[in-house]
């Protein structure tokens, strides 16, 4: 309950003091008008064609299989209908992912600059957060500094990519990097450490960049993302 009050006292006071000229993202929202495409398509579905059109549903089977496609035409990689848990956003789901790899006690590892409520919700589970300053000339994530700061509690690793706030898209040798690390001490402590691959972003993309996600280095992965972006 404390921490919820001490984010809505962050939230007000920025508010106040952010100047309204610029781009708001502490949030990581859009700040842009909707693609027509999107309202396009938004607006052809909405039109009820049942009694239960605008019921509540879970892991409606049409939209997994269409996640699945554009899973297979993004990322390169073939996904099951039942690897697809849907969820109302990111959030949720990173919370979920959290309570199935973790319990009390546990620890994550996330990398600094981070999303800024990262801790919190690692916390709100009773695991421990571990804070990894990336490289500070390349903004990578540091390899060496992670893998000393993995041990025997060690459950998780959250990678975001491109990352919120500094805008890093990780390369491929540096997730291979990765990989390897997360894999040899798996084997060290006798337990696997999953990576979740907060993906929210990834599609955010500039100067004809192509986004390599975590999961093709790391096979011990969720991948969470959101369609809010």
């Amino acid at each position: 309950m404390n921490d919820h009050a001490e984010l809505l006292r962050f939230f007000k006071s920025y508010e106040e003091r952010a100047p309204k000229a610029i781009a708001d993202y502490v949030a990581g929202n859009p700040q842009e008008m909707p693609l027509a495409g999107f309202v396009a398509a938004l607006a052809k579905w909405l039109p009820p064609t049942s009694k239960d059109h605008f019921a509540y549903t879970q892991n409606d089977p049409e939209a997994r299989r269409a996640i699945v496609a554009a899973l297979e035409k993004t990322h390169g990689l073939r996904f099951a209908t039942d690897d697809i848990f849907m969820t109302s956003g990111a959030f949720p789901a990173l919370a979920i992912a959290l309570r199935i790899l973790c319990d009390a006690g546990d620890e994550v590892i996330y990398n600094s600059p981070p999303w800024f409520f990262y801790s919190g919700m690692i916390k709100y589970i009773q695991a421990i957060p571990v804070r990894v300053q990336v490289d500070e000339e390349t903004w990578d994530l540091d390899i060496e500094a992670i893998e000393r700061a993995i041990s025997a509690k060690t459950a998780a690793i959250i990678v975001n990519s491109p990352n919120n706030p500094s805008g890093r898209l990780y390369p491929r040798g540096n997730l291979d990097a990765l990989a390897r690390v997360l894999d040899a001490a798996s084997d060290k402590y006798g337990r696997r450490i999953h990576l979740i691959s907060d993906e929210s972003y990834s599609r955010i993309l500039f100067d004809g960049r192509r986004y390599i996600t975590p999961i093709t280095s790391y096979a011990h992965s969720l991948l969470v993302y959101t369609y809010g972006k």
